[in-house]
């Protein structure tokens, strides 16, 4: 088994800035992923993006399509002559990248760090046996995910139905819901080896899924399996639901219905909400909202009837969506276990 320098397999540039939005048909990636799309282009198909700046330096991407890579991110193109993408994709994901992260007050991830990285690298044939083990779970998660998302938009047409065809009437959070804003423990009761309850102190750590980054053995404020999460400071909304319980931080807020026959409703009330509150903010380089401004959010609903019709027909819905997310962390701990073990 020979390793090479990561330079000798693959070619690294530092991204550039650009204007993006919504619009374009070619991804903007930054340190965190997509963060917009645009109609240029500075990386090819089948390349990798590794976050260089900030919390989320030595994060780690894989494009099929052209793309542009931010002042934020580094391109990394592999040398298909001598590695295949993919392995090297897995290679990168699994050696824990922000590790190697410099500074404090500004993390840096920088070219001359990467390029000396010695990655492992057996004969194509072995490679390409290794991602074809490793693609069948990704590809699974994938499936998985594009169903949730058709479910999704099915709920989103039936809410949205609903609200034009029964009787209306107007209401706020605070009669609507229980809201409760998160408190962030000492630091000095955090710690990385799952010792007390995991702490969600902000939407960076349940963007695309709960990932908590930190533990915390004197939690302040704690949300109960079933409570829909969001942030609410600087990235607001990205509500989740939430399996058990953890400890939410300042960055955090919670929501259950008052009626558990609205819990599936509600998830569609506070996006709506934070689409608004966006707009409102727009402009603002800092977002932080308050419990008055939830709790005093104004809303259309539905009467008694349309409620219970909207719960009766989302909630099948809405189940199954969850049921695929778990099947996803499932496949997801069953792929790290066998990164862990080749890499």
């Amino acid at each position: 088994m020979k390793y090479l320098k990561l330079k000798e397999i693959a070619k690294l540039k530092n991204g550039k800035k650009c204007n993006y939005d919504v619009k374009g048909i070619i991804p903007v990636y930054g340190s965190n992923g997509i963060i917009g799309y645009t109609d240029n282009l500075n990386s090819p198909e089948n390349s990798i993006i590794i976050g260089r700046v900030g919390a989320n330096a030595g994060s780690v991407f894989y494009s099929f399509k052209k793309h542009w890579v931010t002042d934020n991110a580094i391109s990394v193109v592999p040398n298909i002559n001598k590695i295949n993408s993919f392995y090297l994709y897995y290679a990168l994901y699994s050696l824990d990248l922000n590790r190697l992260v410099e500074g404090s007050a500004q993390p840096l991830l920088n070219q001359s760090i990467l390029n000396s990285l010695e990655i492992r690298v057996p004969p194509l044939s072995v490679q390409n046996s290794i991602v074809e083990k490793i693609r069948a779970f990704d590809e699974k998660i994938a499936v998985n995910n594009q169903i949730n998302d058709n479910l999704l938009d099915i709920a989103k047409n039936i809410y949205h139905r609903i609200l034009f065809s029964s009787q209306i009437t107007k209401t706020n959070l605070r009669s609507f819901a229980t809201v409760v804003m998160g408190q962030s423990p000492s630091s000095k009761t955090y710690n990385e080896n799952k010792i007390g309850i995991p702490l969600l102190n902000g939407a960076a750590d349940f963007r695309n899924g709960i990932h908590p980054s930190k533990w915390t053995t004197d939690p302040k404020i704690i949300v109960n399996k079933g409570a829909y999460i969001f942030g609410v400071r600087a990235t607001i909304g990205l509500t989740a639901k939430v399996s058990k319980p953890y400890a939410i931080g300042r960055g955090t807020g919670s929501a259950i219905p008052k009626d558990v026959n609205n819990e599936e409703i509600l998830y569609f009330i506070l996006n709506d909400m934070f689409k608004k509150f966006e707009q409102t903010e727009s402009g603002s380089v800092y977002i932080n909202i308050s419990k008055n401004d939830f709790e005093n959010y104004r809303f259309n609903i539905p009467d008694r009837n349309g409620l219970l019709f909207f719960h009766e027909k989302v909630k099948p819905i809405m189940d199954q969506i969850y049921i695929n997310k778990k099947q996803n962390k499932i496949l997801q701990t069953i792929k790290a276990t066998l990164l862990s073990k080749i890499f």
